[in-house]
């Protein structure tokens, strides 16, 4: 027998929107449960007694069956329809696919052991628009994170009836007691379903609206339908393309004396254009033709270059300091395209020409885009001697270096310590001083060292573990000859931003965290694994966020475009430009849309992200507005680089401010200039606001600059002393 005390709600159940009388038949139905599997046996199992107070219960108050049951069932109750049996393909996740009638993990639906035929699983940050028409009086399901995860996972959904929130679970964890959501709907034109992250991020987060019903006016005129997202509104961004030349040169550029140079001077403008370079050094020349310089530094020293360019339209002038030191590569975030995420393990040499070839045909390349890398997918094996040679893909790796070189632009090659890289190919594993001699024989410009397989070779433990493997190789580079920047692939483990950058070591760039994905959630994981150790990067030692997501991607399967809307392109690449962190395209750069190609071309943003200072970000996080943050960071004329940033899923813009003060400027007034709409918003006493999107952001720089003179002054005293001509190095660099 069931007795009146079981009955009792809990007191979540009235949070989750239920009436004591419906509250009390869920629980009589829960425990009548435990000793029947199906409702029609609920009469011998609970006794009479508690069906004639489940009867009172609902004749007197009007109060609907006690719908939970019907929600592991197979048939809707009359008068209802699964949420299932609408399309969900218009359902939006930030992971994954959703799912009609299983979990996002395509497994059964199951939430607190209990099997679900119907619902939809899907992942954290997640939305499902359903119009109703004013045709649906009721929706009800059971919510949770689904049992595939474990102990794993965090959610918070929430049902939003038109513009008003209707429903809001807690937090939800997984292995909690799933939750009954139920809302009453007349009149209401659309129903939103949202699954919220919580502040452990997205991992595991499968979430479940398990048995989901719709229960029908009878004179409905349309039935629901799912229907896509609002459009996200193109963010206004500057489009303009100059046609007198305009040099996006970085400010201070580093190389080794004794080894070959390469670089081509980045400039937009109208074709054809010749530029030249007054100040260069003994042992370099420059094609005033196509604008590159080559040759051999004979001596080390500082060289403050003039650099003209000139066509039919007019001329454009800029001052470049020249840095001529052992260690003295990327002393400006390095950029460039990566086979990887478009490719993966079907590049060849074929797509590795066509990006160059795309690089100058969209004029990337004048915008600073100019290292051409093969990722994974190249080694064939090794010859009797040991020699490290390409597969058939690649028939002649030294003819393809020379082809990007006659271009001006550089050749990036993949390796891994172990004795296989991450998708099985060839690795360095006891050949590192022999694959170094024959990279640099080919003439490559930079080496990705990805971590891979090492694990299964590696001895002892702690940070000198990962340490020795990148020490290893940092000797055997040097021992090549040839300049090469060294970037470091092991996914952020022992701190790798606190011992990259040693002398012994002296890597220009590490990744920080894992792999990047094409969703907002990934992208903004790396962006903030990249800002969390900010403080230890510095001019020629950089964190790096991973490859860029934009444009047609297909990690080596069908391209596709990037899930990445404009709004939250525009995001992506103000935080790269910001951290700042290295500007890799992972994409088929031959496809890139007009509003891309605005975005990767903005030479005031790319200013931004080549600033010479090197100066690390500083975040601000309001503590009235976790949504919302301020990223600062010093430039090297004297101002400041700000971004407001919106982080928050939903539609609404906040508003996020930032005061003189919070970014280190003196009292105002200061001008305040929007650099994506390249346009001065005014000048402000104190502080500045503005409402930004959500998933949005607005980068400004505020401040007065110094003169170019000036500034150009400052940074050479950075380095006077340290690079005297002659001076075997640059301890400035370290």
């Amino acid at each position: 027998m069931v007795h009146l005390d079981v009955l009792t709600p809990r007191k979540h159940d009235s949070e989750a929107g239920l009436d004591f009388a419906s509250a009390r038949l869920l629980h009589l139905a829960a425990m009548c449960k435990r000793h029947t599997p199906r409702f029609p046996g609920l009469v011998p199992a609970c006794g009479v007694r508690a069906v004639l107070g489940l009867l009172l219960l609902v004749a007197p108050r009007a109060v609907p069956a006690p719908v939970a049951l019907f929600l592991e069932g197979e048939h809707a109750p009359t008068g209802a329809i699964w949420l299932d049996a609408l399309d969900v393909a218009h359902a939006r996740q930030d992971w994954g696919q959703p799912r009609a009638g299983r979990s996002v993990g395509q497994n059964e639906m199951r939430l607190g052991g209990t099997r679900y035929l119907h619902g939809l699983g899907t992942h954290a940050f997640s939305e499902c628009h359903i119009e109703l028409h004013g045709g649906t009086n009721r929706f009800v399901a059971m919510v949770g994170i689904d049992d595939e995860a474990g102990p794993n996972g965090s959610a918070i959904f929430e049902l939003w009836a038109d513009d008003s929130l209707r429903w809001r679970s807690p937090v939800l964890r997984g292995g909690d007691t799933p939750l009954l959501a139920d809302v009453k709907l007349e009149s209401a034109s659309r129903l939103t379903l949202i699954v919220d992250p919580t502040e452990d991020g997205i991992h595991l987060d499968h979430a479940d609206w398990a048995g989901a019903l719709l229960f029908l006016d009878p004179n409905a005129s349309e039935p629901p339908r799912i229907v896509a997202p609002p459009p996200v509104e193109t963010p206004e961004i500057a489009c303009r393309q100059p046609q007198a030349p305009e040099i996006n040169a970085p400010r201070v550029l580093g190389a080794t004396p004794g080894r070959p140079f390469l670089f081509r001077i980045p400039c937009g403008g109208e074709l054809p254009i010749s530029a030249t370079a007054r100040g260069l050094p003994p042992g370099l020349t420059v094609n005033a033709d196509t604008g590159i310089i080559t040759g051999v530094l004979e001596k080390a020293g500082l060289w403050t270059l003039k650099l003209r360019a000139r066509n039919k339209h007019g001329g454009s002038r800029q001052t470049m300091l020249l840095v001529a030191a052992p260690y003295s590569l990327a002393l400006t975030p390095p950029m460039g395209w990566n086979s990887w995420n478009a490719w993966g393990e079907t590049v060849d040499d074929a797509k590795v020409r066509a990006a160059a070839d795309a690089l100058l045909a969209s004029r990337l390349a004048d915008y600073g885009f100019q290292y051409v890398c093969i990722d994974d997918g190249w080694a064939g094996g090794r010859q009797a001697n040991g020699a490290i040679i390409p597969n058939d893909k690649f028939p002649d790796m030294p003819g393809l270096v020379r082809y990007l070189h006659n271009a001006g632009l550089k050749a990036g090659i993949y390796a891994s310590p172990g004795r296989t890289t991450c998708a099985g190919y060839e690795g360095s594993y006891e050949h590192e001083f022999q694959d170094a001699r024959t990279f640099a024989a080919w003439g490559m410009d930079l080496l990705k060292y990805d971590w891979c397989s090492y694990s299964g070779v590696a001895d002892g433990q702690g940070p000198e573990m990962f340490m020795r493997p990148y020490r290893l190789m940092r000797q055997a580079i040097d021992d090549g000859g040839r300049d090469m920047v060294y970037a470091i692939c092991q996914y952020g483990e022992a701190n790798v931003w606190q011992w990259a950058a040693h002398p012994d070591i002296q890597g220009n760039l590490w990744r920080t965290s894992r792999d990047i994905d094409d969703t907002w959630p990934g992208m903004l994981h790396n962006a903030l694994a990249a800002a969390e150790p900010a403080r230890f990067a510095r001019p020629g030692h950089w964190n790096d966020a991973d490859m860029m997501v934009l444009g047609k991607l297909g990690w080596g399967k069908e391209l596709r475009n990037t899930q990445l809307n404009e709004r939250e392109q525009q995001t992506h690449v103000t935080l790269w430009a910001l951290l700042p962190s290295p500007m890799f395209l992972g994409c088929d750069v031959s496809q890139l849309d007009s509003f891309t190609l605005a975005l990767l071309k903005n030479p005031e943003v790319i200013a931004i992200h080549q600033d010479p200072l090197g100066a690390p970000v500083r975040r601000v996080l309001p503590a009235n507005d976790p949504s919302t943050e301020v990223w600062i960071r010093p430039l090297w004329d004297g101002t400041r680089a700000v971004g407001l940033f919106n982080f928050d899923p939903r539609t609404g813009p906040r508003r996020v401010y930032v005061s003189w003060a919070g970014a280190g400027l003196p009292p105002g007034p200061h001008p305040v200039r929007d650099l994506w709409r390249r346009k001065d918003l005014g000048e402000y006493t104190e502080a500045f606001a503005l409402n930004v999107p959500a998933r949005g952001c607005v980068l400004l720089k505020i401040g007065v600059p110094m003169k170019d003179a000036a500034a150009m002054a400052v940074l050479r005293r950075r380095y006077e002393g340290s690079c005297p001509a002659g001076g075997p190095t640059c301890p400035a660099l370290r």
